[in-house]
């Protein structure tokens, strides 16, 4: 059987995403080594689950809808803040 592995996040709109982005590129300019995600993949990770077998996604996804259905909506909003404004230290 194949296996995914599973992850409950939030996703971000392009605006958010484009934010971070700038902030990514300017770590980047400091960082003496790693890699960073493309911007594509920024999202916030709220629970991994671990690996699941392809047949059981539906179940799970099912269940997710149950639960999440008997609450609002969350709105997150992250503070606006220049990039200007954020140092970073050498």
């Amino acid at each position: 059987m194949i296996k995914v592995r599973i992850f409950i996040a939030i996703d971000f709109d392009k605006n958010t995403k484009s934010y971070f982005q700038d902030i990514k590129n300017k770590l980047d300019n400091h960082s003496i080594k790693g890699r960073f995600t493309h911007m594509d993949n920024f999202h916030l990770t709220l629970q991994f689950i671990g690996e699941l077998e392809q047949h059981s996604i539906p179940r799970l996804l099912s269940t997710i809808q149950g639960c999440i259905s008997k609450h609002d909506a969350l709105d997150c909003l992250i503070p606006s803040k220049s990039l200007e404004d954020i140092s970073i230290k050498s």
